[in-house]
């Protein structure tokens, strides 16, 4: 939660995975300010190859889902295109030779993962 990682925990991600990637633009969604302020927030503070934040919560969803469109629209007419992770690093050719060079891994046998309920599950 809030990208509140030490040492330890980035550590302890890359025994589970190839690369982390982190935002570096917060959408302030989590402010709960309204969807007009979040445009602001996002457009005046975006610049190139930014990965931006938005909370996954039920607080945040409506005024989010509000502002998404506009945010959108306002990047595209400023230029900006809206791209996957592995386009964007394909952006950066040194960044993409590093990571095309790394060795994939596997999970550990012993990983455990979180079991999401089905339709037909109930909560205990």
């Amino acid at each position: 939660p809030y990208a509140a990682f030490d040492e330890q925990n980035w550590i302890d991600a890359m025994d589970l995975v190839s690369a982390v990637v982190s935002w570096n633009v917060d959408s302030g969604d989590w402010l709960l300010n309204g969807a007009d302020e979040q445009v602001s927030t996002v457009l005046e503070s975006v610049t190139p190859g930014n990965i931006v934040l938005f909370t996954d919560s039920d607080e945040c969803s409506e005024q989010t889902l509000e502002a998404l469109p506009q945010i959108i629209d306002g990047l595209v007419a400023k230029g900006y295109k809206i791209v996957t992770l592995s386009d964007l690093v394909k952006t950066d050719t040194s960044l993409s030779k590093k990571l095309t060079s790394l060795t994939k891994t596997s999970m550990p046998k012993n990983a455990v993962f979180p079991q999401l309920a089905g339709d037909n599950d109930t909560a205990d």
